[in-house]
């Protein structure tokens, strides 16, 4: 009942409620607030729209975003492809360390990019790389729980003065469709002395390594 009473006085004053003003707004906001005990921003967005609830931003109306710009998009693709396609988590810590190697190298940033590369999030780096990161193919790996319990892995800059310690990756080369048979790269590296070692499979088992 009170919920009827509170969108039967919504439903009269809307309508006025957008041609007054600041002031007299409060006032309303106020009475409502204090007769049905309900939250000022809750009112204000029933007041605000046509059927009640958050008013909805038409499409292509919204804010835009600080990193949708061709110069920014073409930088931040730049960084990604020179730091071997890492994915946003890792790019972001890696920004601050990679940035001034990359402009020794090929030439510095403006400000604005450089600053909008050290402060965009890893999420939203992601997002920007989406579409991008489908023209490199897929990625089949799926980690195990089994493995990844017995086989201690580390994501970070590895500290190893001892050889032994390996990296090892696999590459499908099979145009993204695992159907069929196909060659897989195996490389391997020596996490101290950085040899590496590349082989060529015919399949992806066990015994063919």
């Amino acid at each position: 009942m009170k919920n009827y009473k509170l969108m039967s006085s919504i439903e009269v004053l809307k309508y006025r409620y957008r041609r007054m003003s600041k002031k007299r707004k409060g006032e309303v906001l106020k009475e409502l607030e204090e007769r049905f005990f309900v939250d000022r921003k809750y009112l204000m967005r029933l007041l605000a729209c046509k059927q009640g609830g958050r008013p909805k931003t038409p499409a292509g109306k919204g804010r835009p975003s600080k990193y949708g710009d061709a110069k920014f998009q073409a930088a931040l693709r730049k960084v990604w492809k020179i730091t071997y396609f890492m994915c946003g988590r890792y790019l972001k810590i890696a920004m601050p360390d990679w940035l001034p190697a990359i402009e020794q190298k090929y030439g510095a940033f403006s400000l604005d990019v450089r600053e909008r590369l050290l402060a965009i999030s890893a999420a939203t780096i992601d997002r920007h790389l989406r579409p991008n990161k489908a023209e490199h193919g897929k990625s089949f790996t799926r980690p195990g729980s089994v493995i990844r319990s017995e086989i201690p892995v580390q994501g970070c800059v590895w500290d190893i003065s001892t050889p032994g310690y390996i990296e090892c990756d696999t590459v499908a080369h099979c145009g993204g469709s695992m159907l069929g048979d196909f060659v897989n790269s195996v490389t391997t590296v020596d996490i101290a002395s950085t040899w590496i070692e590349v082989r060529a499979t015919w399949g992806r088992e066990a015994v063919l390594a």
